[in-house]
């Protein structure tokens, strides 16, 4: 099954101020991975893992199809999902696909203001983030599933540094995760701080001409 990310910016944007969910999915065996589709209209999400985290995602019908590997085409379950606004939606897939499905109210992603600021992730969100990266053995490979796995994230300052803090090296992968996640960051007056976390001066200096050109 190749992996398909297709995302629509114009979809994307539109519902960027709409209240959103959670969705999670996780096997009930921690050494058997899940390969699973997730789609909706134009939105479709091909994801592998234990433990699978989607962050912001628009309320509305999901249909979620799982494979026996990333490479097959043949769908083995299919389960439609109502994912409602404010709400974590975890399943516990068991063998032969059986899910438990738990659902938890959140708090809302936006403040009650007319500029509709973002909310970070809880902790425990977070720490799903954090250990999907972390057990990445290679900066190369760690940047790759920051890029995954904080697609749908909203984050805080510190929760970026500490993602950042995973990096061996005070390389490119680290200086390019720091402005991917500059977007996703509910902070931004904060994000100056992070320079801190580079040893080389012209690692910081590139972070802050960066930073001051948004």
């Amino acid at each position: 099954m190749k992996r398909i990310q297709i995302l629509l910016l114009a979809l994307y944007a539109a519902f960027a101020l709409q209240a959103q969910s959670t969705f999670k999915i996780q096997s009930a065996n921690s050494t058997t991975p899940l390969y699973i589709r997730i789609s909706s209209g134009s939105f479709v999400l091909d994801e592998s893992g234990t433990s699978i985290t989607l962050f912001n995602i628009p309320d509305g019908y999901y249909t979620v199809e799982f494979y026996a590997n990333e490479r097959s085409n043949k769908v083995l379950k299919s389960v439609e999902v109502y994912l409602e606004s404010d709400t974590k939606t975890t399943w516990l897939v068991s063998r032969g696909f059986r899910i438990s499905s738990e659902v938890v109210a959140t708090e809302p992603q936006y403040q009650d203001d007319s500029r509709h600021y973002p909310q970070a992730i809880s902790e425990e969100d977070f720490d799903d983030i954090y250990e999907f990266v972390n057990k990445e053995s290679f900066d190369s490979n760690r940047y790759k599933a920051i890029v995954t796995a904080t697609k749908y994230a909203y984050l805080s300052t510190n929760q970026i540094g500490r993602l950042l803090s995973l990096f061996t090296f005070d390389g490119d992968e680290k200086l390019d995760a720091a402005k991917l996640l500059f977007e996703n960051a509910v902070d931004k007056h904060n994000y100056y701080k992070l320079a801190e976390l580079f040893t080389f001066s012209s690692n910081k200096e590139e972070l802050l001409d960066f930073i001051n050109e948004k």
